[in-house]
């Protein structure tokens, strides 16, 4: 049985990436490989939309978040966080055990944002930075990233934009928006495998790291390492030791599948990239809400790589997801954390935000549905899946 993994990240991956792993093991700082790498963050810069300098980092998409809050602030700092989500949740968490002083304005799951709290937010205290998820990946829903953007400008605010499942899939547009350090990882939708998080850094934040009064608190995790130790002199690095070095052992072969997953989404073109995204989000929540299933998302902020709808009452979340898997080999992913149960999240993103996915997959949700008792038409929801993907 063929498998259909869409999940909201990690996913499928193209052949193309697990054949770029396929090549000898060789130092992550021999020549050959750091002239991958450095081919991989050029195009990297591109996706991202900017001429700030991108790091990557051995880690889940969360290492790169942890990175821009231990690099950026220091102990009994203020920071603001706009929480909507898991994810959002998970910023405060690494920020106060930082000794960061974290003040929030949260949002219900789903909610409609009145930026205007965010503004309130930032009078009302003296912080030095607003941390922002760019796509709640726990509640499929794509928050303002450009206009939050805007009030950060007004504020004089460091901008740290998480984007770990929208870059490669959505037009995030890093330099224009003002964002100083965004985030993303490798294994949603870049699509690539799992393993490495990438985190652009403008001259603004590159600044603030200068100024530091006290040393970063994580050695890992420390960006301005990568400044002094990898960051080449004619881009203001220091190359302190004479020489470019990683500061820590990259993970080689996940970056040669990376460089192969970026350079497949140059070969595609970001706008058409972009387009197939949206395309396949927009059929995927028609064909859902065709199903009479409550998206978790207001109209106006869901994902497009994401769709979140809400278990229906009568039905087990966890033994839909069970018999998606096993029956038919579909995978999507559960509600985390509160809406454990609750919610199911169906990831459309790199190679599955794709007809050849999503199609069988909502045949699956249907035939499960019904089975399980709940009063679906079947065909309704590819119905309206064809009815808006055939859109010009």
């Amino acid at each position: 049985m063929r498998e259909i993994v869409m999940l909201a990240g990690p996913n499928e991956v193209d052949i193309r990436v697990l054949q770029g792993t396929m090549r000898p093991s060789i130092g992550h700082m021999d020549p050959r490989f750091i002239a991958v790498m450095d081919e991989m963050c050029q195009m990297l810069g591109k996706i991202f939309q900017t001429k700030a300098e991108i790091i990557p980092l051995v880690s889940s998409g969360r290492g790169g978040m942890e990175a821009a809050v231990v690099s950026v602030l220091e102990p009994g700092d203020e920071a603001l966080f706009v929480l909507s989500g898991v994810f959002g949740e998970m910023f405060v968490a690494i920020a106060q055990r930082h000794g960061v002083k974290a003040s929030t304005v949260n949002y219900a799951y789903g909610e409609l944002f009145d930026l205007q709290r965010i503004e309130d937010a930032i009078r009302a205290g003296n912080p030095k930075a607003i941390f922002v998820i760019h796509n709640e990946s726990s509640t499929g829903t794509e928050n303002p990233a450009a206009e939050i953007g805007k009030i950060a400008r007004e504020h004089d605010l460091i901008y740290v934009l998480d984007t770990v499942s929208s870059m490669g899939g959505v037009d995030i547009k890093t330099d224009e928006w003002g964002v100083d350090v965004c985030a993303t990882g490798s294994q949603k939708a870049l699509a690539s495998l799992p393993g490495l998080a990438i985190v652009s850094v403008n001259d603004r934040a590159w600044q603030v790291m200068r100024e530091r009064k006290t040393p970063i608190s994580s050695l890992y995790f420390d960006l301005w390492r990568w400044m002094r130790m990898w960051v080449p002199k004619e881009r203001g690095g220091e190359v302190m030791f004479g020489y470019r070095r990683q500061p820590v052992t990259m993970g080689t072969h996940l970056t040669y599948a990376l460089h192969a997953a970026v350079q497949m989404i140059m070969e595609e073109g970001l706008e058409a990239r972009f387009a197939r995204h949206a395309k396949v989000a927009r059929a995927v929540k028609a064909a859902t809400k065709a199903l009479g299933l409550k998206q978790v998302a207001h109209p106006e902020m869901e994902s497009k790589t994401i769709t979140a709808f809400y278990v229906p009452e009568g039905i087990n979340g966890g033994e839909l997801l069970r018999t998606l898997r096993g029956k038919f080999g579909v995978h999507f992913s559960g509600g985390l954390e509160a809406l454990s149960g609750k919610i199911v999240r169906i990831g459309h993103m790199g190679n599955t935000a794709a007809i050849e996915y999503a199609v069988p997959a909502l045949s699956a949700l249907e035939l499960v549905l019904s089975e399980m008792g709940y009063p679906v038409e079947i065909g309704a929801g590819l119905a309206a899946f064809y009815q808006e993907y055939e859109k010009a």
